[in-house]
């Protein structure tokens, strides 16, 4: 099967990879943060837009990462978040796969991508969720020029298909800033 979206855009395999590793519990790898080098954690270097041998998508400085209970701002409380996930022990029920890749109707040159999970936390809690990640496709080139670099403005889960609640968005906010400072110091 062709995969039409990642042959329209050299960022997307990346992106897969990037959500696979961060719900497996290892975080997400400096390869995807700006300033990062192109060819940081990699393991083969020939070139291939999948192989990793050079990073298409980063992390924006300013992205944000909401979820039922958390909302965080900015890569190193986005990048603790992911990595203190590994304490939950996830595991897949159904691999993280791409359901959606939408262009934004609003002028703006970025695309949502959607996600469909189910995982299952600590052996017992199994959520089933969409994961939003909205892309700027114009990104930040400070790393690579062109179009065929991408960067990521907001990440969202859904848990069940709910949108996160903005009526407690200041409380998860708080929630978010917490486990940043938790993990930062608790979890190696």
């Amino acid at each position: 099967m062709v995969d039409k979206d990642a042959k329209m855009y050299v960022w997307l395999p990346q992106l897969d990879l990037l959500v696979v590793e961060a719900y497996m519990g290892h975080g997400i790898s400096s390869r995807y943060m700006y300033g990062a080098s192109d060819n940081a954690d990699t393991r083969n270097d020939d070139g291939d837009p999948s192989s990793g041998s050079r990073t298409f998508v980063k992390l924006g400085e300013e992205a944000t990462f909401e979820d039922a209970a958390v909302v965080c701002s900015g890569p190193q409380e986005i990048t603790e978040a992911f990595r203190a996930l590994h304490v939950a022990q996830p595991e897949f029920v159904r691999h993280p796969h791409r359901i959606a890749v939408e262009r934004s109707e609003d002028g703006n040159d970025s695309a949502v991508v959607t996600y469909y999970m189910h995982q299952r936390y600590a052996g017992i809690l199994q959520v089933k969720s969409l994961l939003r990640v909205t892309v700027d496709m114009n990104g930040d080139h400070r790393q690579t020029k062109g179009k065929d670099t991408a960067k990521i403005v907001n990440i969202v889960e859904e848990w069940n298909g709910v949108q996160p609640m903005q009526y407690f968005r200041l409380s998860r906010r708080i929630n978010g800033l917490l486990s940043w400072w938790a993990t930062s110091l608790l979890v190696r």
